[in-house]
């Protein structure tokens, strides 16, 4: 029987997960305005395109079995340089906190 951490989590402490998620999602999920995020998606699809440097992507799974994934990417984009992120999570966090750097560094003293 495989344990699930999470849902014993939620059972032993008497949290709705539903409501746990909702909270999540309108609380803490960063939402970085079209205009900040414009020059990012332009920048990702010239990598994809050009492949001049690696283009990051997360780990299918809690294994980590992306090699299927890879193998996809290489037929569909040819050119890229694909590469799985090392934890699962620097990368996208990176972005995320360039674009609120940048927001940052754009506002009005």
């Amino acid at each position: 029987m495989i344990r699930d951490s999470y849902e014993n989590f939620f059972k032993e402490f008497e949290i709705d997960r539903n409501r746990f998620i909702k909270y999540g999602v309108e609380n803490d999920t960063i939402y970085p305005e079209e205009h900040e995020v414009r020059p990012v998606w332009d920048s990702l699809k010239k990598q994809i395109e050009l492949g001049e440097s690696p283009v990051f992507i997360r780990k299918y799974g809690r294994s980590g079995g992306s090699a299927l994934y890879m193998e996809l990417y290489s037929i569909l984009f040819p050119n890229c340089i694909i590469k799985l992120d090392p934890t699962n999570n620097s990368r996208p966090r990176k972005v995320l906190e360039d674009i609120r750097s940048d927001r940052a560094q754009n506002q009005p003293l």
